[in-house]
């Protein structure tokens, strides 16, 4: 039967590639994928690089050097749409909830904050005016309390706006000495001007509503490209004249070496691009059609930088001072024990507020002190659960940046025996790494050397190195495929089978 271009759907071939691979238990050459599913060599290549999208793939090499498919033998895809669902409907659900959360903090925090003043300063005065007998000394008591009440929240203000302990003494001397009313002005002024400075030099200039999310939710990070890894990967590749190796893909991106054989095969089908083979056997993974280009002006967008050069940071539990978290706790604070304790059992006796009626139960006592509850409750679950989590990857992936920058320094142009001290480490200021001695740097070493496959030698004195030849190896075949430049030849995929024919 003979089959042109058009004659078979894309989906029956890519439903008969995948038949194949699960027939070879997804090991396979281009050879056997066009034996096993009779598909002709044309309708190869279009079809491999489609299915190498949806199913995890990495590139082999046998020792006469063909090119072999390896696919995860179940054929497991790159993305698990019902994982992915169900990811998806819990980010949208902790989005809701963070939405209305947001919502009710400017209601219940400063809302019933100023209620459980008010209901303080009722009570109070109502306290002070039962405690007189007469009348007459009740009124007088109570005109007293009034004022003494009214000066001290007076007070409180004057204090608290020009941080004088004296506000009293000051407050009268503005009401007796005109010159005074200056000094206060200039004062005033001064101390305005000094805080505006302050806030000018302040590097958070947050409104303090955003310094209340961030201390529930975290700190909002600033939108981000998503697409900007992948643009400063792809400015590498053109850097790097479309040649690059599984081990030199490491450097840029920090993923483990599987994880690079993996990806490399997305690169390729998503990109244009090809698997060459080094005289010694080495893959290269080659990007033709990304060298294209109208100009030699180049872009805004950088390659991606060596992993070693940033190191990730602890993320900050609410990414506010001290200060501002110590003032939002006391907010807070101030609500949950005015709910649950100072209402009940102080004002609403005192006022006479039934707090069993279920609407003033409610509204006084159960919302703003499960609100509250929930306030602190919040943070403390991301700090066991997201936070420290978080900070103990990236701690773990410090560490292997650190490992892989005195390995690759060590390994090219020619490997010498590595053994590494966390003395030697040269860290940046501020970031921390798994290993906190010598032997767990060593264990982590020893992890490394394992995944790609590195020689160790144990001496006398106990100690372990590892060389690691094949990102040498890697290297070198990279940089003669660089020097070739357009002479390169290059096989595409789906026309291995003719170039095996020839050999």
């Amino acid at each position: 039967m003979n089959l042109n271009r058009g004659s078979l759907a894309d989906v029956e071939v890519d439903q008969r590639l995948v038949a194949a691979l699960r027939a070879r238990r997804g090991r396979a050459t281009e050879s056997d994928l066009i034996a096993e599913s009779g598909l002709p060599q044309h309708l190869l290549g279009p079809g491999l690089r489609r299915i190498m999208l949806v199913y995890e793939c990495a590139i082999e090499t046998t020792d006469d050097g063909d090119v072999v498919y390896v696919f995860d033998p179940d054929l497991a895809p790159r993305t698990d749409d019902l994982g992915h669902r169900w990811r998806a409907i819990r980010r949208t659900a902790w989005a809701v909830f963070r939405t209305l959360f947001k919502i009710t903090i400017t209601v219940v925090l400063i809302v019933y904050f100023l209620i459980v003043v008010a209901l303080m300063i009722a009570a109070t005065v109502a306290l002070l005016s039962q405690k007189n007998g007469s009348s007459s000394s009740s009124s007088s008591s109570s005109s007293s309390s009034s004022s003494s009440s009214s000066g001290f929240f007076d007070g409180l203000f004057w204090g608290w706006l020009f941080g004088d302990r004296n506000y009293r003494s000051r407050r009268h001397a503005w009401r007796r000495d005109p010159d005074y009313q200056d000094q206060a002005l200039e004062h005033y002024e001064s101390s305005r001007w000094a805080t505006e400075a302050g806030r000018r030099t302040a590097s958070d200039r947050r409104p303090f509503y955003r310094k209340v999310f961030a201390f529930v939710f975290g700190r909002e990070e600033e939108e981000r490209d998503q697409l900007f890894t992948e643009k400063q990967l792809l400015a590498y590749l053109r850097a790097a004249d479309g040649v690059v190796s599984p081990t030199e893909l490491v450097t840029r991106t920090g993923w483990s070496l599987d994880a690079a054989e993996r990806q490399s095969t997305r690169l390729i089908a998503e990109y244009g691009g090809d698997v060459e083979v080094g005289e010694d056997g080495q893959i290269l993974y080659v990007f033709p059609d990304l060298m294209a280009t109208a100009s030699n002006t180049t872009t805004e967008t950088r390659p991606a930088p060596l992993v070693w050069e940033h190191y990730e940071t602890p993320q900050p539990l609410t990414g506010n001072s001290a200060a501002a978290n110590t003032g939002i706790v006391a907010l807070n604070l101030s609500v949950l024990v005015g709910a649950t304790l100072l209402i009940p059992h102080y004002a609403a006796p005192i006022l006479g507020i039934d707090m069993t009626v279920p609407a003033v139960h409610i509204g006084l006592y159960v919302v703003p002190a499960v609100y509250s509850a929930l306030f602190f409750t919040i943070p403390i679950y991301r700090a066991l659960f997201h936070v420290g989590p978080e900070n103990r990857r990236r701690a773990k992936r410090n560490t292997r940046r650190a490992l892989l920058q005195t390995v690759y320094a060590r390994s090219v142009p020619n490997p010498t025996p590595v053994q590494v001290k966390r003395a030697q480490l040269a860290l940046p200021y501020g970031v921390e790494i798994s290993a906190g001695d010598d032997g767990e740097l060593a264990e982590a070493l020893a992890d490394v050397a394992t995944e790609y496959g590195a020689d160790g030698t144990v001496h006398d004195d106990g100690a372990v190195t590892f060389v690691f030849d094949r990102i040498a190896n890697e290297a070198g075949a990279a940089k003669s495929a660089r020097a070739l430049g357009g002479q390169l030849a290059i096989t595409r995929i789906g026309d291995r089978v003719t170039a095996q024919l020839r050999g």
